[in-house]
């Protein structure tokens, strides 16, 4: 947390032109120490909660949504009246003000396990990547080549739709603001209707979304896509965390399972933007079609893989059709 904080203030020092600067303090350092903390603390939250663990990383995961609407529109206000840097720099002391609470209130509560002759505390490995359900849980990275289509790029589809840049600055704050309740609202569903219902239940609906995003030209219809899109593509973001856990048949499994998950979906992040942006500027000219089609396919193809790999949690565990 502390070297994070250091590296959005060195972000506010970096000098005009000087791209290794920029590389090093946003690209390097603000992707290397946030993924430090954050399986971690998906850990430690697992550990002190069992009947509610999906409401309670629900929760947690509503953090960055609530993020997304305040430092935009702060940012962006602060702008106006002073240096972008000054901006940063507010930005870092409230996000370490913030991390040194977390710090100082959480702690780790494993739960104890007796252990058989000869059993090991260390995780099966064998079993983790011979758990068929959980291996296609993981494969599910194609929804993350898609599913982030609308963050980066429906402020870029406004403004060439003809909706004024002011306007166009506040589609990502609808976004994230519905991303707020869809994480507190549908994780409070979960234990009723199932993770993995939801989950891929949502993930057809995003596709369709993003299918018919190409249709939207008012700023009026794309704040209602960003509301409507916001809230039920987060479920991926907060209950796909829990899916990978609930796979786990041991407590010190939480983290391993959740790391190996990760780090299959974060190249997937990566390599989404780039593809979509060459899609959308092959011959110089924007054509949202091409790669509006290429997102809804990739995550119409990770909810059928979370789909099948319900399946498999259900033939594995003997659960019922609620899960």
């Amino acid at each position: 947390g502390l070297f994070y904080v250091l590296c959005i203030f060195l972000l506010s020092l970096t000098q005009v032109g000087q791209f290794y600067q920029v590389f090093l303090a946003q690209a390097v350092g603000m992707g290397v120490f946030p993924a430090l903390m954050f399986l971690p603390s998906f850990a430690i939250v697992s550990h002190h909660f069992r009947r509610r663990r999906v409401i309670a990383m629900g929760i947690v995961t509503s953090g960055a949504a609530w993020g997304g609407v305040i430092f935009p529109v702060m940012l962006n206000q602060l702008g106006k009246r002073t240096k972008l840097t000054t901006g940063i720099r507010v930005s870092g002391g409230m996000i370490g003000a913030m991390l040194l609470f977390a710090n100082l209130t959480m702690k780790t509560r494993p739960a104890a396990r007796l252990l058989k002759p000869g059993e090991s505390s260390s995780p099966n490995w064998k079993s983790i990547f011979t758990d068929k359900g959980y291996l296609t849980s993981r494969v599910a990275f194609f929804t993350s080549l898609g599913l982030l289509y609308p963050f980066f790029y429906l402020q870029l589809y406004a403004s060439t739709n003809g909706v004024r840049k002011e306007l166009g600055l506040y589609l990502l704050t609808l976004l994230n603001g519905g991303s707020i309740f869809g994480r507190l609202v549908n994780n409070s569903l979960a234990p009723h209707i199932g993770a993995f219902n939801l989950v891929f239940g949502s993930l057809y609906a995003c596709a369709g979304l993003i299918f018919v995003m190409q249709r939207i030209k008012t700023f009026a219809d794309l704040a209602c896509f960003a509301v409507l899109y916001g809230f039920t593509s987060e479920l991926d973001a907060s209950l796909m965390p829990a899916i990978f856990v609930s796979f786990s048949d041991y407590p010190e499994e939480y983290a391993v399972r959740l790391s190996i998950a990760i780090s299959v979906v974060a190249p997937a992040i990566l390599a989404g933007n780039p593809i979509s942006g060459a899609l959308l500027e092959p011959t110089g000219k924007l054509t949202w079609q091409r790669p509006i089609i290429f997102r809804a396919i990739m995550v119409a193809l990770g909810a059928t893989l979370v789909l099948v790999s319900r399946i498999l949690y259900i033939k594995r565990k003997g659960k019922g059709q609620w899960v």
